[in-house]
């Protein structure tokens, strides 16, 4: 194998060759795997009327084989030796750095590394010309995966990290993704080299990093879905929010959660006339602050039975007041109408202290030309006992507005249930005379499915609107939940943190009973699978020392990726190893120096890696710990695996982890 190389550089297809400069160390080509991409250096002579600019194309070749394909991002100016002339530094990078400027915005589910890269490249015409699947290796699968306004090329770096995988873009724009290696190298290194197979090296150098020595992972990632189901809450205390203790994310096939309210149990409806269906007398006495208003029985609007109360406005506000009801210290009162008028705000429900004269609470109507269920609630916080009242109030004064009113329903609960009264049927009674005594429920369930929207951005406007904020898994709603047993039912997936820890306790003890720690977080990572494999990559690769070696060739045809041979056991350096970084000049008449640089093949690794490739292969990702962890570990290692899903119970604000990143040093 000759030390020269048949060099032919083009620029946007043509051939520049001959304005390439060779001295000085002017041409170099670094071709490296995963997020180090290939880059060029090169001077071109006497450049003025090539129109040099940057993302032009730029290939270099070796005969017919292509060496470096990618494009143009830097480039300069300097005099040239005729100073009316112009020579260009140009920097390149290789194809891949295209990759950052293209998005990516999907959700896979059960999908191999492969897959996801194929479809991601197939998905769009700004990836052209790409070759995404042809020398792709499908290494692992993953269950749900959503990449959301990420780069290409932070796609496939995130893969390869998850999967333990090398990549790079080769100089004919096609995307290599393997689990080990591809090739091996044309010749190998050899003390003694006797035949074409080998060849002598220069300038060897050896460096054992111990400093990036990891044997304690601890990952947190984002968080896990536990599948459909119904949780059931019981509300302590008497509040309008709700704390889930849990994040909780719609059912597969919905779009919100589901929320249902429990309206029943026991109770006691203390209006003798809810509905006027008899008349709009009994229990109710009518009163204005003004002249000319009018009260009637009507059939015309209604909502239970088939009368409701009618009030028409006079010059003052209209009222229907309710017979006095005492409470006592600590008492609540719940009260709630439905109420019907062509004009906002002209209809509230007031409950009012008859004693001191005063409103309580007071909720006003917010539609219009439709039933509206208003609901007040007040508790009496003075030691002493109080008379109130419920009052149903039309305020407009325009001796015109007409408001109807129909199910009243006055309770002692510090929050309002459904509508009671003896003509409702099973469950249901009249304490007295039907339609003129207090009604009572027995202690039965009445569900009702609240509209669910948005914490921080919606706003409530009904008693039967509810509010959710995914991020606190807080509910809120206008009025106090009920605090029976099981009052409440939410369809969701509970969303839980992936959490694990794994140790390596051969590493420890060869490092004096010393844990070296270091914690991911990535958020990325949405399931347990996926997570024990990160961590048993990453002990695989960091548990030990790292070695760094490094020699010189003048032979071309190793790259990056590769692995080599190199039988120098004087030292102290004999095995296979894959070659992480090429850097190639290329001098006065095409001879060529190639500093390389490889790093320890880790069998353990590859048989992990091996292993995941065979789980893909067979469309499954239930690796089992103790399968992963023996390909990982020597066998005569303890390990300790936790995956307890932290299921966070919030005791004041809630916990929100952050962003980082691992703290590696690149593997070589």
């Amino acid at each position: 194998m000759t030390d020269k190389i048949d060099l032919q550089v083009t620029l946007d297809g043509v051939d520049i060759t001959s304005k390439v400069a060779l001295d000085d160390g002017a041409f170099e080509h670094v071709s490296a795997i995963n997020d180090e991409l290939d880059t060029l250096s090169v001077l071109i002579k006497n450049g003025d009327a090539l129109g040099i600019n940057g993302w032009q194309d730029i290939k270099v070749l070796d005969g017919s084989e292509a060496l470096f394909g990618g494009y143009t991002l830097t480039t300069g100016i300097v005099p040239a030796l005729n100073f009316s002339k112009n020579n260009y530094p140009i920097g390149a990078s290789d194809y891949a750095a295209y990759l950052e400027k293209v998005y990516v915005q999907a959700t896979f589910s059960n999908k191999t590394d492969k897959e996801m890269l194929a479809e991601i490249f197939a998905s769009t015409d700004e990836l052209l010309g790409f070759d995404g699947s042809s020398f792709v290796t499908a290494i692992r699968s993953f269950p749900t995966t959503t990449f959301n306004l990420w780069t290409v090329k932070r796609v496939i770096s995130w893969l390869a990290t998850q999967a333990g995988a090398y990549w790079y873009v080769d100089a004919n724009m096609k995307l290599h993704y393997f689990a080990n290696a591809e090739f091996r190298a044309p010749f190998n290194i050899n003390k003694d080299a006797l035949d074409a197979d080998n060849e002598r090296c220069e300038n060897f150098s050896r460096n054992n990093d111990h400093s990036n020595v990891v044997n304690l992972i601890e990952l947190v990632g984002g968080n896990t879905l536990s599948g459909d189901k119904t949780f059931k809450f019981t509300k302590a205390g008497y509040s309008a929010d709700l704390w889930l203790n849990k994040l909780l994310k719609p059912w597969a096939a919905a779009n919100k959660i589901a929320v249902r309210r429990n309206d029943g149990g026991a109770t006691t409806n203390l209006a003798v006339n809810p509905s006027f269906e008899t008349n709009i007398t009994d229990g109710w006495t009518q009163s204005q602050e003004g002249t000319g208003a009018a009260w009637a029985q009507d059939a015309t609007k209604y909502s239970v039975g088939t009368k409701s109360l009618k009030i028409t406005a006079g010059t003052g506000k209209a009222k229907s007041l309710g017979g006095n009801i005492t409470l006592a210290p600590g008492e609540p009162l719940s009260a709630q109408v439905l109420a019907h008028v062509g004009v906002l705000a002209m209809t509230s429900l007031v409950i009012y202290d008859v004693t001191g004269a005063a409103i309580l609470a007071e909720t006003v109507g917010r539609k219009a030309s439709s039933w509206e269920r208003l609901t007040a609630t007040y508790t009496n916080n003075s030691a002493a006992s109080m008379t109130v009242r419920v009052e149903l109030r039309n305020n407009a004064t325009d001796s015109t507005t007409a408001s109807w009113f129909d199910c009243v329903q006055v309770e002692k609960l510090a929050w309002p249930t459904a509508y009671t009264d003896g003509t409702l049927g099973t469950g249901y009674a009249w304490t007295g005379t039907a339609h003129n005594s207090t009604s009572t429920r027995v202690n039965m369930p009445v569900w009702r499915t609240l509209t669910v929207k948005t914490g921080n951005s919606d706003t409530l406007g009904s008693r039967d609107e509810v509010l959710y904020y995914e991020s606190t898994g807080q509910l809120t709603q206008e009025t106090n939940w009920p605090t029976i047993a099981d009052a409440i039912e939410v369809d969701g997936q509970e969303a839980t943190p992936v959490h694990v820890i794994m140790k390596n306790y051969a590493s420890y003890r060869f490092y004096g009973n010393r844990w070296f720690k270091d914690v991911i977080i990535d958020e990325s990572i949405t399931d347990p699978i996926t997570a024990r494999i990160r961590c048993a990559t990453e002990l695989a690769k960091y548990a030990y020392q790292t070695a760094a070696i490094g020699f010189d060739v003048r032979k071309p045809g190793l790259k990056a990726g590769q692995i080599i041979n190199v039988n120098l056991p004087h030292r102290q350096t004999t095995g296979d190893f894959m070659i992480i970084r090429v850097a190639t000049k290329i001098g006065i008449g095409r001879h060529i120096l190639a500093h390389v640089e490889v790093g320890v093949m880790d069998p353990n690794l590859v048989g992990l890696l091996l292993q995941l490739k065979q789980s893909a292969n067979s469309g499954s990702s239930e690796i089992l710990d103790d399968v992963i962890l023996r390909r990982v570990l020597d066998f005569t290692d303890e390990v300790t695996l936790e995956d307890d899903g932290i299921v966070i119970t919030r005791t004041s604000a809630p916990y929100v982890y952050g962003t980082g990143k691992c703290g590696y040093s690149t593997f070589a």
